[in-house]
């Protein structure tokens, strides 16, 4: 979900209220529609992102939701169809309607930085009229394809909450003076683009992304809701008929073991030799001299195995 670009200078003038007012935003746009009309709370997780692909200031929201949710009553699941979840007409709406307000009473209650050229933006009739305007274009809000694969869901979810500004392998010239890097440009139907910038302005473009200290950049709503978390899940696992999750590190342990498994073709917590089941005890980069603790732990139990990693 994004905000028209007239918008996007006022967010980062108001950094932190800004985007906690996208993140409430998009949230209610996608709760009140579960909760109005299909009378269930869904899992949400959202993502903020400020950047686009050349790397400009760009605020927007990824929101991933479960399929389906769990009834306001707390009795019974709600499947949604996984071919369609909702109207993008009535998202976009919701999603209009909601920072409208949302900005509309930010800008009563406390006020607002503007640029100097829009200094006239402190008035509050001119701010409402220019939300006003905006709210005859069209606002941007995608929905994506279900993530039926858990394989896959895991993947994009891990690639979409920790995504770095730019990656290294884009940056295609550099000379000490200017960079030029490639880039998606979705304005010519996504083709490959290339920008060079010098290099204090890459910089700057760059660090404005960094978020304040201690600002989550990913949250978690509904059913992931910090203070409703294990209610809801409880209820929901009831619903569905599930037992209760193992262990939170086995999980951790045995998801990597088999993402290794796949990857490499060798189960890593296996022993080439005899066969027996290893233990992972941590990794370990750079000094090899930390090898020591490992044979500390293990002792003489050949069933520990460790990883010791080295740059190179």
């Amino acid at each position: 979900m994004a905000i028209p670009w007239q918008l996007r200078i006022v967010i980062i003038l108001n950094r932190k209220a800004g985007l906690n007012l996208l993140v409430h935003a998009a949230t209610e746009a996608i709760q009140q529609w579960a909760r109005d009309i299909k009378k269930m709370r869904m899992g949400i997780l959202i993502v903020i992102h400020t950047f686009g692909g050349d790397m400009k200031w760009h605020p927007h929201i990824h929101l991933i939701v479960t399929g389906g949710g769990l009834s306001l009553d707390g009795k019974r699941w709600i499947e949604t169809d996984p071919k369609f979840l909702m109207h993008h007409g009535g998202l976009k709406k919701r999603w209009k309607y909601q920072i409208s307000t949302r900005m509309k009473k930010a800008h009563r209650e406390s006020p607002w930085r503007f640029p100097k050229s829009k200094d006239f933006l402190k008035e509050y009739p001119l701010f409402a009229a220019m939300i006003n305007k905006l709210w005859k274009i069209t606002w941007y809000a995608y929905i994506g394809a279900s993530l039926l694969d858990p394989r896959f869901s895991i993947q994009y979810i891990g690639r979409y909450t920790k995504r770095a500004v730019m990656a290294e392998y884009r940056i295609v010239y550099y000379d000490g003076k200017i960079i030029r890097f490639s880039y998606k440009d979705y304005a010519q139907g996504g083709k490959t683009s290339y920008m060079t910038l010098k290099v204090y302005t890459f910089i700057g473009r760059l660090i404005r992304h960094i978020p304040d200290k201690h600002f989550p950049m990913i949250r978690y709503a509904g059913l992931f809701s910090n203070r409703w978390r294990k209610q809801y899940l409880a209820q929901s696992r009831i619903a569905l008929n599930q037992s209760e999750t193992d262990d939170a590190d086995t999980n951790i342990q045995t998801s990597w073991a088999e993402r290794q498994t796949e990857y490499i073709g060798i189960d890593p917590l296996q022993c080439p030799n005899c066969d027996k089941p290893l233990t992972f005890v941590g990794s370990f980069f750079g000094n090899w001299s930390k090898l020591q603790y490992l044979f500390v732990k293990a002792g003489k139990d050949s069933t520990i195995a460790a990883a010791l990693l080295r740059p190179g």
